[in-house]
């Protein structure tokens, strides 16, 4: 019954992922001023750049596909499905997490000493600039 369940969900998770796909590429059109329809949105080509959302998807559909297939040799295979949540969750730190938790843009504190030492400096050089 659980292989069952687990052929299930792989086929609900590459289908999902099919129709997401689907969906970010289909175009869009729009009436112009004569009555015609016109493309006003060619969609998204699923096939250009590296590692946006797409070629995420395509490779949910990919590893569903090669786990499926090889469960058919051993059901142990399924266990491979569990690196789909390592590599979300590894996705999520290097692109959201650790940007913002590790960000360079930050300005470093500065203590009150060295601040108030650099504004007597710039005092100097605009006083000598008279």
């Amino acid at each position: 019954l659980r292989y069952i369940v687990l052929s299930v969900l792989c086929v609900i998770a590459s289908l999902a992922s099919y129709k997401f796909m689907s969906y970010m590429s289909t175009p869009t059109f729009e009436q112009n001023e004569r009555g015609n329809s016109q493309l006003a949105d060619a969609g998204l080509d699923l096939n250009i750049g590296s590692g946006g959302i797409a070629e995420y998807a395509k490779d949910l559909i990919l590893a569903c596909c090669i786990v499926q297939a090889l469960s058919l040799i051993h059901n142990g295979f399924w266990l491979l499905l569990l690196f789909v949540p390592g590599r979300v969750c590894y996705l999520f730190w290097v692109h959201i997490l650790a940007p913002w938790i590790f960000d360079p843009n930050q300005s470093p504190t500065i203590n009150e000493k060295k601040q108030k030492k650099q504004e007597r400096r710039m005092k100097r050089m605009q006083n000598a600039g008279r």
